[in-house]
């Protein structure tokens, strides 16, 4: 009876690893790091982020190694700071015997539109984002205020003709015709262009009295 009596008060005063908040935390941490812990739907969130949707009829072992395979697909667009896919390649998961001969479809659900060489159609202000020879267009520069950044990343061109030398607002032609004038009937102007110099004449006709 007295060691019964020790045990018990022994078990009643012993505290448990993770009653503390810093344990708890630590515990959280190790949870969140620990694969074996996460659920089924924990892997479903994180392949999803990898664009890829599958049945949820596979089981927790075939996700967890499709997760193995691919985890290193992830990356971190720094523009929008969100976990993408790196690219749309899908690996398939090494064979096991708990999924041989399950494949996965590339044409599962990929999500294009957070690829980061296929960006969001739409800046942080909701404004269309316009790319030129691969880089993406300033908006501010082509806003009547203009571009406030003391250093900006982005491409000062105009978002109309992509041309260098002005912003849209201030823009007099179109991306196939930009170098088109508007010219009065009473004047024939002949443009002669070449990479070193840039000829302009320009004749009146004669003034009958």
């Amino acid at each position: 009876m007295a060691s019964s009596t020790r045990r018990t008060g022994c078990s009643r005063n012993r505290q448990h690893p993770y009653n503390n908040e810093e344990n708890a935390t630590q515990s959280s941490q190790w949870d969140m790091e620990n694969l074996e812990n996460w659920t089924g739907a924990r892997f479903r969130d994180e392949l999803r982020k990898l664009g890829i949707n599958i049945p949820k009829s596979w089981s927790k072992t075939v996700l967890k190694q499709l997760y193995l395979d691919n985890k290193e697909r992830l990356c971190t667009d720094e523009r929008e700071g969100a976990t993408v896919a790196a690219d749309d390649h899908i690996r398939q998961p090494r064979e096991c015997s708990d999924h041989q001969g399950i494949h996965v479809d590339s044409n599962l659900g990929y999500n294009r539109s957070v690829r980061p060489n296929m960006p969001n159609k739409l800046d942080k202000q909701g404004r269309s984002r316009v790319f030129s020879d691969g880089k993406e267009v300033c908006n501010n520069y082509n806003n009547v205020r203009g571009c406030f950044r003391t250093t900006c990343n982005l491409l000062h061109a105009c978002s109309t003709c992509r041309s260098t030398g002005h912003p849209a607002p201030t823009c007099t032609g179109n991306r196939q015709n930009h170098h088109n004038v508007h010219v009065p009937q009473k004047y024939s102007q002949t443009y002669k262009n070449s990479t070193s110099s840039k000829d302009f004449t320009q004749t009146k006709p004669d003034n009958k009295s």
